[in-house]
């Protein structure tokens, strides 16, 4: 892996002792467990022109059972994610590439299996890669688990979720049901029954601070109401 290295900042693969890992926590299913890695990553420093490490990352370990007797099974495991690491997603989170990254092998010394070690890509809930690695979004747990009002009208809540299924990345906006209730200061503007309200719960929008990760509401937010005249028929 290392003789695939062809820029500054592409990662180098390492052997990583079991004993650097704190906090290791298995995950639902398929081997998985997440971990601190205490001496952490080697990065290159632009400003110091050399590779220092950066402790204490949280890691993905990929266990792969009875690897200790399928070496080659393991070693093309291993092959198949990615060194390329790019610090140009500082400034355009968006061109991430999705696909894990390898740091190093490791191996538990309790059963000798081999471990794959990887940047926090995998989500802790269900095990899958997430969609937006950088943010850590996992569409199916996110979505899945909001807590979302319902019109009591097949057709309308049909419509609904299928808004939510077209979501494809933690930006897009979550098509609700929202009572009438929920808005202030309704004033009408102009023709063709429009409106403008404050929306007192307001919107569901994913929160990116690493801390959260998660969809949160901005409350008291300015909308535009349209109203459609005898739409209940």
């Amino acid at each position: 892996m290392q003789l695939k290295i062809e820029s500054y900042d592409d990662i180098i693969v390492e052997w990583i002792p079991y004993d650097q890992f704190n906090n290791v926590k298995k995950t639902n299913k398929n081997g998985f467990a997440t971990a601190i890695w205490k001496d952490g990553l080697l990065e290159y420093n632009e400003e110091e022109m050399k590779r220092i490490r950066i402790s204490n990352i949280e890691v993905s370990l990929k266990c792969l059972i009875n690897s200790q007797n399928v070496i080659n099974e393991f070693s093309n495991e291993a092959k198949a994610y990615s060194i390329k690491y790019s610090k140009l997603h500082k400034y355009n989170l968006d061109i991430m590439d999705g696909i894990p990254k390898i740091y190093g092998i490791s191996q538990n010394p309790d059963t000798n299996d081999y471990i794959v070690v990887l940047n926090n890509s995998y989500c802790k809930e269900c095990s899958e890669i997430y969609i937006e690695i950088w943010s850590k979004w996992c569409r199916p747990c996110q979505i899945n688990n909001l807590e979302l009002n319902h019109s009591g009208n097949k057709k309308i809540d049909e419509f609904i979720q299928e808004m939510q299924l077209k979501i494809e990345k933690s930006s897009d906006i979550i098509v609700e049901w929202i009572p009438y209730n929920q808005f202030n200061n309704v004033k009408k503007i102009g023709k063709d029954g429009f409106a403008t309200a404050i929306w007192k719960n307001g919107s569901l929008e994913y929160n990116y601070n690493k801390e959260k990760h998660k969809y949160e509401r901005k409350s008291n937010k300015k909308v535009t109401l349209k109203c459609l005249n005898n739409s209940q028929n």
